[in-house]
């Protein structure tokens, strides 16, 4: 038989054996819940790095669409400056409707086409202009003409006042115009 201190001895080292057994179990067990763990832990960080790039991108193409928006805009307004066509009937309501809001009649209005120039600079996609020219007969007061003068200077549309002829008859005075207009060709 055994002794009771060879007893506690085997039981001590039953208990030793069966806590070194218990350990080797759970690291077998729990190594491919940790390796999961760490795996999981990197393609986080993956998925976090892809995402801050991903919204650096659609925060680039918003700017550049933003970019592309003002332009369109900034076109629109060149627009306003210099037509893509003669546009003749703007031309019309252009220049009478100011002359009427100056308090000057309009008489005869003519128009003559002038030359096309080229594109200043071939290798870049621009457009040349052209030149539309209009001989306009108006009367009324000088201070309708110096005004109707200054809002023509000051209008979206490009215009040059080429020349200038005032008569006066009786107390009415006359003023036969050039006028240059500019429209993208």
């Amino acid at each position: 038989m055994i002794s009771g201190t060879a007893k506690q001895f085997i039981s001590i080292l039953f208990g030793v054996a069966l806590f070194l057994g218990s350990i080797v179990i759970i690291a077998t067990l729990d190594n491919p819940i940790v390796s999961d763990i760490v795996q999981a832990r990197v393609d986080n960080a993956n998925a976090y790095r892809e995402f801050e790039t991903q919204k650096q991108l659609i925060s680039e193409a918003k700017a550049t669409l933003q970019d592309y928006e003002d332009l369109g805009k900034t076109i629109e307004g060149f627009g306003f400056v210099l037509p893509t066509n003669i546009e003749y009937g703007e031309l019309v309501n252009n220049v009478l409707g100011l002359a009427g809001a100056n308090g000057l009649r309009a008489g005869n209005m003519t128009f003559s086409q002038g030359d096309i120039s080229a594109p200043p600079q071939p290798d870049l996609p621009t457009k040349g202009f052209g030149t539309m020219t209009v001989n306009l007969a108006l009367e009324g007061p000088y201070g309708g003409f110096k005004s109707f003068i200054e809002k023509l200077e000051t209008n979206s549309r490009l215009f040059d006042i080429k020349e200038v002829q005032v008569s006066q008859q009786g107390e009415t005075l006359h003023y036969q115009l050039t006028i240059v207009a500019y429209y993208q060709s």
